[in-house]
């Protein structure tokens, strides 16, 4: 999103301007039913449960609407160490 069209919210978040909303991924779904995978836990979740991360950019679970563990498909690709993440557990 181009920063032209933002504006940062009471809580500090960058959000869009009026008249400038977003449309989603262009797909003319809602954004209840538009899914993006959380980075930190590997899960595909609506866009209503994500937010963009202030250092990185990406994709994860919004405060509140949290990942409930990790994706199988994430556990794999840690390997035989198991996650590194602090609160993420492999068991």
């Amino acid at each position: 999103r181009n920063r032209k069209y933002l504006t940062v919210d009471a809580s500090g978040q960058l959000v869009c301007l009026p008249g400038f909303e977003c449309k989603g991924i262009g797909t003319g779904q809602p954004s209840s039913t538009q899914t993006s995978m959380c980075t930190l836990h590997g899960k595909m979740r609506t866009f209503e449960c994500l937010v963009h991360d202030t250092g990185t950019g990406k994709l994860i679970c919004a405060p509140g609407k949290e990942c409930k563990g990790v994706s199988v498909n994430m556990l794999a690709q840690a390997g035989p160490g198991g996650l590194q993440q602090p609160g993420l557990t492999s068991a």
